[in-house]
């Protein structure tokens, strides 16, 4: 999971006063990823196609894989005037206190946003510096073997496979221990706790079986690279919610509702990119729906509203007409 220090100095700026373009700007910077860009790249204006002739020179940038509605969204700010907040994020401020890139700081390009000044917020963060530095190093030792060895362009994605299932492992068992806990208040299933899901991990331990984890990550990939066309992060923060998915529904069905949910066309999802968190808060949801194999969407949600406000509103009319031609029926009898 990615580390940004936020300066206290923000309290000073151009950007405190502005609460849409602050809470659009805090925002981004927790979605960031430390990037690094090897080319120019131009900006696109936040509101049309556009290009507006300001490059992003190469270097080592925050990164926000997400479209300008999905940052807006999570912000929970009005859309328009969210998005209005990240046209102007993206123009130049005279009055900043930063001359840097004329006082621009999330300038929209082809895949997502950059945060312009990303670095210098996380490099207050003495650790993280030491970490990126690390990360450059083994960077160049790579280019310089030749061995075609991946490197990941997230400087603070420093865990193993091993490591990863690990952490994932530890999670589910502390997700037991939070279920046993409740197990006498009937909050949760039995089964959940004695059944698939622990004879499922004991046999991927015994028989060198992939860890739960693996086999819902596998689906998820799979289905996000083939609709988003490129791969999707996974850090320690992914391993512990693709962990909790499996506690809440099952390691069985978990694979196939993780797949399930890179199909799903509501809005909210597709804004986002099929984010892991938004496929754990609601994994019963979309359980139920790769179950009946149905997708609700928030117009589908909403008409389902307005015909049973209007049947609770005729209802009354249509007993009362009843009756009457009942009480006719009866009279003419």
């Amino acid at each position: 999971m990615a580390f940004v220090k936020l300066d206290t100095g923000i309290l000073n700026s151009t950007l405190w006063v502005a609460r849409d373009e602050r809470d659009i700007f805090i925002t981004a910077l927790l979605m960031a990823l430390p990037h690094e860009l090897t080319e120019p790249v131009e900006q696109i204006n936040a509101l049309s196609l556009e290009k507006t002739g300001f490059v992003v020179p190469p270097g080592w940038y925050g990164f926000v894989q997400a479209a300008g509605p999905g940052i807006v969204r999570m912000a929970m700010t009005d859309p328009v005037a969210g998005m209005q907040a990240l046209q102007r994020l993206g123009e130049p401020d005279q009055e900043s206190r930063s001359t840097d890139h004329e006082g621009r700081r999330l300038v929209r390009v082809d895949g997502g946003y950059i945060v312009l000044n990303f670095m210098r917020y996380r490099d207050k963060d003495s650790t993280a510096a030491v970490r990126a530095q690390r990360y450059r190093e083994r960077k160049k030792v790579a280019a310089s073997q030749g061995d075609g060895a991946r490197v990941t362009r997230d400087a603070s994605q420093k865990i193993t496979i091993a490591e990863a299932e690990a952490e994932a492992e530890a999670a589910i068992q502390g997700a037991e221990q939070i279920f046993k806990s409740s197990r006498s208040k009937n909050i949760f299933p039995v089964e959940t706790l004695d059944g698939p899901a622990k004879q499922t991990r004991r046999s991927a331990k015994s028989k060198g079986n992939p860890a739960p984890t693996t086999l819902v990550w596998s689906a998820y990939a799979e289905a996000y690279e083939e609709r988003w066309g490129a791969a999707p992060v996974r850090n320690a923060q992914i391993n512990g919610q693709l962990a909790n998915l499996i506690a809440r529904i099952g390691a069985e069905e978990a694979p196939h509702v993780a797949a399930f949910f890179l199909s799903h066309r509501n809005g909210l999802y597709v804004n986002a990119m099929h984010p892991v968190n938004l496929l754990l808060r609601d994994c019963e949801k979309l359980r139920t729906e790769w179950a009946t194999k149905t997708q609700m969407t928030r117009t589908q949600a909403n008409m389902a509203d307005k015909t049973q406000t209007n049947m609770n509103a005729f209802a009354p009319l249509i007993a009362r007409a009843e009756a009457e031609e009942r009480a006719q029926h009866e009279q003419q009898g």
